[in-house]
């Protein structure tokens, strides 16, 4: 039986390596992926991306090539839950192949109250911006720390914020042929009823689990996670 491939989109200013720890604890039924957005990690020499809508048709060029003909799954924390939700419209409406399932970590549904959090957040000046990003949880204290990442990651991740607000303005509510999952730190700077909102996202079953930590809750419940994945992935299989 051919291997299930779960593919990762990671977080607003993040990469690939971000998620590499997941493999240390996948079943050996998966197949590890994880994308990288322009201008980071395996990518770190290529321009960043000028438009939301240039982002997701790089995306879906390289999750197209990675899928193939095998099944799938999808995994995105934070603005990759975004992208992943997004990408899976996109599979679906061009293909006639769905995910198992779609797996979305730490973000709200896309919605005007979310828009407008991170509205033109990318304008302000560095000091400003990182000061948002702090009191939003979306640096890791590791990282807040580091004055050489800092320097080095905060153009990338403004750049994502940027490509965030139009995914977050644009976006449209299309019901997913898949079912959902959706995890969250419960410590994390989020709207519970706009994260369970995502049941409305999807014809199948939705379900819902909060784990210990904040934004970054994946480092301390890792194991825990990868669990989840390989049960879901194991009751597919005798599916």
């Amino acid at each position: 039986m051919n291997k299930i491939k779960l593919i990762f989109f990671h977080h607003a200013g993040g990469s690939s390596n971000d998620y590499l720890c997941f493999q240390k604890f996948l079943s050996n039924d998966i197949e590890f992926y994880a994308i990288d957005l322009s201008g980071r990690g395996s990518r770190i020499y290529e321009e960043f991306y000028k438009s939301s809508d240039e982002m997701l048709e790089d995306v879906y060029n390289r999750v197209v090539e990675i899928i193939k003909d095998s099944d799938y799954i999808l995994f995105g924390h934070s603005m990759g839950a975004i992208i992943a939700y997004c990408i899976e419209v996109m599979l679906e409406k061009n293909t006639n192949k769905c995910a198992k399932k779609v797996f979305l970590s730490g973000k709200e549904i896309p919605c005007n109250e979310v828009f407008q959090k991170y509205k033109n957040i990318n304008k302000l000046n560095d000091n400003e911006f990182f000061d948002a990003m702090i009191a939003y949880g979306g640096i890791s204290k590791e990282f807040s720390e580091c004055k050489e990442l800092v320097d080095l990651f905060l153009p990338i991740l403004k750049n994502d914020f940027k490509l965030l607000e139009q995914l977050e303005k644009n976006i449209k509510h299309t019901k997913l042929l898949c079912s959902i999952s959706v995890f969250f730190g419960r410590e994390d700077n989020l709207s519970e009823e706009l994260i369970s909102a995502w049941k409305n996202y999807t014809e199948k079953e939705f379900d819902i689990q909060s784990f210990q930590g904040g934004h970054f809750y994946i480092k301390n419940n890792l194991k825990k996670l990868c669990r989840i994945i390989n049960e879901y992935v194991s009751l597919t299989r005798i599916g």
